[in-house]
């Protein structure tokens, strides 16, 4: 890049480099512009005309005090013109230069004052780093940036694209410190089985340089697919499925929802076929245990392998339970009605729910100053039938339960074999601790 720099020399005053001038020209200097990187102009003015000037221009250098035995630029333009322009060109970038205008005559060398300027920058030079560790979404570049241009480097890094073919820091880049030197940079979030076109940048205040062009293409990736959440679930079945969104680059031959009662079900076990290709799919499990804990992720396959979807766990419905609690206090407890001391059939109870089969729960009230009663999970007594394992366990062989009076929330678990009494104080491990008054 080259832009005209216009320097105007006024001399004030001038020196000869021969004796005995008649009548010694003089000349002045006044200002420089247009400065670039590799050119400037400088403006002569001949304030004396004296003894005839057989060549008048600029001489420059890039210590003080210049003359006609440094680079000089003769001016070949007007000659009886007084003001003249000479253009230097082939200056080196980033550079502190001094120039004064200079006119010879029969009597010897005359010179304006001095000035000087620096030229601009220019942006930097750098190489970029061949792709290596290249992968179905990953690989490795970098650069070198071997000349700083003469101004400090503020960023450098790489730019890619998989579509424009001479990628700029307007696509997609890193960042990877800055100065110069070698760097390495990571690309990630690559597609796979896809061409991109990478190049090495480094920014300073002339602009952005950019390396040459690198072109690589990715190997196929797995692919992307999610799991659907479960609905419709029963005691015996449930819906569920997936979609997959990323191919990998690759065609995806199976698609489908792998299925069982550990985390995280791969294909080697239950699974249920969805199609191939990209796309949602809806799988119906069937055939499952009344209140089993179930895991499900969907799944795609390609040539690379497959890849799975997000574990999502679920519970079926159960069996209501209803447990008995006969004993001795049911006639006292609830008169006028069909209620019976120490029959199943004829007692309070404890219910679960279908979402949480093992967990029972019941209100009873207990009138006597001292109650006796049990648990019967069927309503006689052909058992299991649980009695007082003590610390809130129930035991089959275990005895009676005793009670003082009062009102009562009672809540069983068939699986854990425990038991609780609640009141509005809390929840205790013995019945007598839950007392409520009348």
């Amino acid at each position: 890049m080259a832009v005209l720099v216009t320097a105007t020399i006024f001399v004030a005053a001038c020196t000869k480099e021969t004796a005995n001038v008649k009548l010694a020209p003089t000349l002045a200097s006044t200002q420089t512009s247009n400065v670039t990187s590799s050119a400037a102009t400088v403006v002569g003015f001949v304030v004396a005309a004296g003894d005839g000037i057989t060549e008048k221009g600029v001489c420059y250098g890039i210590a003080p005090t210049p003359t006609v035995s440094n680079t000089k630029v003769a001016y070949t333009g007007q000659g009886t013109t007084a003001t003249y322009n000479v253009s230097l060109t082939g200056l080196a970038y980033a550079t502190k230069y001094y120039a004064r205008a200079y006119a010879i005559t029969a009597s010897g060398t005359i010179y304006g004052d001095e000035l000087n300027f620096t030229t601009l920058p220019v942006v930097p030079t750098l190489t970029t780093t061949a792709i290596t560790a290249i992968t179905g979404y990953s690989a490795t570049g970098g650069g070198n940036v071997t000349v700083g241009g003469g101004a400090e480097v503020t960023a450098r890094g790489i730019c890619f694209s998989s579509t424009n073919q001479t990628p700029t820091v307007a696509d997609t880049k890193t960042s990877d410190s800055k100065g110069t030197g070698a760097f390495t940079s990571a690309l990630a979030s690559l597609k796979g089985n896809a061409t991109y076109y990478v190049r090495a940048y480094a920014i300073n205040s002339a602009g952005t340089g950019y390396g040459p062009v690198e072109s690589f293409k990715t190997l196929v990736d797995l692919p992307v697919v999610t799991t659907t959440a479960v609905t419709a679930i029963s005691k015996t079945g449930a819906s569920s499925g997936g979609a997959v969104t990323y191919d990998g680059g690759g065609t995806v031959t199976a698609k489908g929802l792998a299925w069982g009662t550990t985390a995280n079900p791969t294909i080697t076990g239950t699974k249920i076929d969805g199609g191939t290709g990209l796309g949602a799919f809806v799988s119906t499990l069937t055939g499952l245990q009344k209140y089993t804990t179930y895991h499900v992720r969907a799944y795609a396959t390609n040539s690379v392998g497959t890849a799975y979807g997000a574990d999502i766990q679920f519970t079926t419905l159960a069996d209501i339970l209803t447990w008995n609690i006969p004993g001795d206090y049911v006639a006292a407890s609830y008169p006028g009605t069909t209620l019976a001391d120490w029959a199943p059939d004829k007692s309070p109870q404890v219910i679960s729910t279908i979402a949480a089969g093992d967990k029972l729960e019941g209100f009873v009230y207990m009138a006597n100053p001292s109650n006796q009663w049990k648990f019967a999970t069927q309503p006689n007594w052909n058992g299991p039938n649980y009695g007082d394992g003590g610390s809130g366990k129930l035991d089959a062989n275990g005895g009676n339960f005793t009670s003082p009076k009062g009102y009562y929330k009672i809540n069983a678990n068939a699986t854990t074999l425990t038991y609780c009494c609640c009141n509005k104080l809390g929840c205790y491990r013995r019945c007598f601790s839950a007392r409520l008054e009348r």
